[in-house]
């Protein structure tokens, strides 16, 4: 729902349902989703041109699906990642 808003440039908007469904993963205690948010958010703020505050969104998402024992639930977002995973 955050990605709409972020294409129309409305990032406060998407940066606040992200934040929502931060919420919302963490109380279901899923973590690729959770990875998936933070990503969204890098976006954002990279969008933003604000690349310092991506970064550390970033980190995040990348530290969540090393953990992963399963990549075939990784989301999309590995594969968008700049690192090997």
């Amino acid at each position: 729902m955050a990605t709409p808003y972020r294409k129309k440039a409305y990032y406060e908007e998407s940066l606040r349902i992200l934040s929502v469904a931060e919420e919302k993963y963490i109380a279901i205690n899923d973590n690729i989703g959770l990875a998936t948010v933070y990503g969204e958010m890098a976006s954002n703020y990279n969008m933003m041109l604000k690349g310092s505050e991506a970064i550390p969104y970033l980190i995040k998402a990348i530290a969540i699906l090393e953990k992963q024992k399963n990549p075939a639930r990784w989301s999309p977002l590995s594969k968008a990642l700049p690192i090997h995973i």
